[in-house]
């Protein structure tokens, strides 16, 4: 069977924040994952399950940063204070992550732009988007003297009930 290339999808060329807040280059592109809880409900006599209930449901948006700046930092460390140096990191007020003061430390909004092939030669844009987002679990800062420094990062996806659902993907 063969494959084909109007099928390909390419990267995670961008990384948003409200206010067209841009973090930079990606490495390893932009990771999805789907987290949820089943519940299967047992007869008595019947050897498998005989029904599943979703009882939890968890979208996770991860990947790696290659331009830790200050201010790219501050967002996927969810610090509540600016990125002027010297950065104060580890304050009292970085407890409250849905309540945080600086634009992208608690809730936000994160959209990711890559591109998809249409009819070749031309590029679709392709958006994924979380409207509610909290930076969670950040790894840590790797510098090297072998390559570009990396700044994992890892968004959360919070529920948005004015689009009521958690991911938006679209294809234009």
């Amino acid at each position: 069977m063969a494959g084909t290339i109007a099928n390909i999808i390419q990267g995670g060329a961008t990384v948003q924040l409200p206010n067209n807040t841009d973090l930079g280059y990606i490495k390893d592109g932009l990771h999805i994952s789907k987290e949820e809880e089943v519940y299967y409900a047992r007869a008595e006599g019947v050897p498998t399950p005989v029904a599943a209930y979703r009882s939890s449901l968890q979208y996770t948006l991860s990947g790696t940063l290659i331009e830790p700046t200050l201010a790219n930092i501050q967002k996927v460390y969810a610090v509540n204070g600016t990125a002027a140096s010297p950065m104060e990191m580890g304050l009292a007020a970085e407890m409250d992550i849905m309540g945080a003061t600086a634009n992208t430390s608690g809730l936000c909004n994160v959209l990711f732009t890559s591109y998809e092939p249409n009819s070749l030669p031309t590029w679709d844009l392709r958006e994924i988007e979380a409207a509610n987002a909290v930076a969670d679990g950040p790894g840590e800062i790797v510098l090297t003297d072998a390559e570009e420094t990396a700044l994992p990062f890892t968004f959360k996806v919070i529920w948005d009930a004015s689009n009521t659902c958690s991911l938006i993907i679209t294809d234009a």
